[in-house]
């Protein structure tokens, strides 16, 4: 805790700025308004949503967006579909033609 004067002025340095928000910080912990049992969940409970969102992001970002063409009628047939690469076909990242009426072809 440093005080400097500066001409009229008082200049607070950040040491004692940073001291005291956490003397209140361990002050308001220790009144028993907030457990530090519920800062750590909490804590923990964002660090998971965290992981579990960016996951998700890199699935998506990373999931297989081929889809197989049937040479003969040019149906598109997307990943969960039964006659995907089971066909004389091809693949295709931007196909053209009629989506399969049971999978949905680039529907779903």
């Amino acid at each position: 805790m440093q005080e400097t004067k500066q001409g009229s002025k008082n200049t607070v340095t950040c040491e004692r700025i940073f001291g005291d928000i956490n003397q209140r910080v361990i002050i308001v912990l220790w009144r028993g308004k907030m457990s530090m049992k519920k800062v750590i969940g909490g804590v923990v409970a964002a660090a998971t949503l965290a992981a579990v969102m960016y996951a998700g992001w890199w699935l998506w970002e990373n999931y297989p967006r081929d889809y197989w063409v049937t040479k003969s009628s040019g149906v598109v047939h997307n990943y969960h579909c039964q006659h995907y690469a089971k066909s004389n076909g091809y693949m295709s990242s931007d196909p053209v033609g009629p989506d399969c009426k049971k999978c949905g072809g680039r529907i779903k």
